[in-house]
């Protein structure tokens, strides 16, 4: 019988999950390329190459439910996550795994004046859109030709210890705690939903352990809708430095894309921090049991991780 649940992935969110399924006493498996995690009890590392499905195939079997935490870099999407997506999928239904996927909210049509749901429009306006709509709908087409069970879980941009390569991350905290001033992406007067990365992964495993929203999607619990000022001005008082913030656009992103792929491509994504981006996560609350870690909490917790 299949029992292990295993995480695909090494980053913020699959640490997250990992975190939470330990939390639950059930048996975790972690599966990435170089076959390195932190080592806890109860915790099996596998090494295996996403991009080699018999590979994959052997690391998931045993699983029950896989969550699929990995994704290629930022600027590699468009050339590598179909095929990654497929593979898992393969091997998930080879095994007889169920698999939850961790997924973003890139798809939706630009939504500025209302709040995005499950249901809003997947009409996605840039590239990396595109592409995860249509990741979506390879996971959900799954479900519905009964090879794969799976649900897709959406966060909005998430915060938290260890997250650095974020909007509320490593060019964010660092630099508010040192008294400098933090260069927002965008306008840091609109609205933005955030997302504590810890929260995330109880709402994974919420998902493939209890079993309550197999084939749907999910915008999981979120700790604050707030502007990046205000989330500022919040983390300020925790560190006792002034608020330095200073908005910014295609620009600067043209400038650092120089040195760093990642943030050229993060240029299309400019609209999302220009005007509200603000996230309902209503369906969550209506039928699921895990809920957001409260603001406060959430950026002491985060603050006080770095040094």
């Amino acid at each position: 019988m299949n029992t292990i649940h295993t995480v695909l992935g090494a980053g913020p969110v699959a640490k997250a999950t990992v975190t939470a399924l330990l939390a639950r006493g059930l048996p975790v498996r972690v599966v990435h390329r170089s076959g390195t995690f932190p080592k806890q009890p109860g915790l099996e590392v596998l090494p295996a190459d996403i991009t080699d499905v018999t590979q994959l195939t052997q690391a998931f079997t045993g699983s029950a439910v896989v969550y699929m935490c990995a994704m290629p870099a930022y600027h590699r999407w468009g050339q590598e996550f179909d095929a990654m997506m497929a593979n898992v999928l393969q091997a998930c239904a080879t095994t007889g795994s169920a698999m939850v996927f961790a997924d973003n909210l890139y798809m939706y049509q630009e939504s500025p004046n209302t709040p995005y749901t499950e249901t809003t429009p997947l009409q996605p306006t840039t590239r990396k859109g595109v592409v995860r709509a249509r990741i979506a709908e390879m996971v959900l087409q799954a479900h519905r030709d009964g090879k794969v069970k799976t649900a897709i879980a959406r966060a909005s941009d998430f915060f938290g210890p260890r997250v650095d390569n974020a909007m509320l991350g490593n060019r964010f905290f660092p630099q508010l705690i040192a008294g400098k001033t933090v260069q927002w992406f965008g306008n840091p007067d609109m609205l933005h939903t955030f997302t504590f990365v810890p929260d995330f992964g109880k709402a994974l495993v919420e998902l493939g352990v209890d079993g309550m929203g197999w084939g749907e999607v999910w915008h999981v619990p979120n700790s604050i809708t707030c502007t990046a000022r205000e989330a500022a001005t919040a983390a300020a008082k925790l560190t006792k430095q002034p608020v330095k913030l200073k908005g910014g656009g295609r620009l600067m992103l043209h400038g650092v894309g120089i040195f760093i792929p990642a943030a050229k491509e993060m240029i299309e994504m400019l609209p999302h921090f220009e005007t509200p981006y603000v996230v309902d996560d209503s369906k969550w609350h209506s039928r699921m049991h895990t809920r957001a870690t409260p603001w406060d909490a959430a950026l002491a917790e985060t603050v006080f991780s770095y040094p």
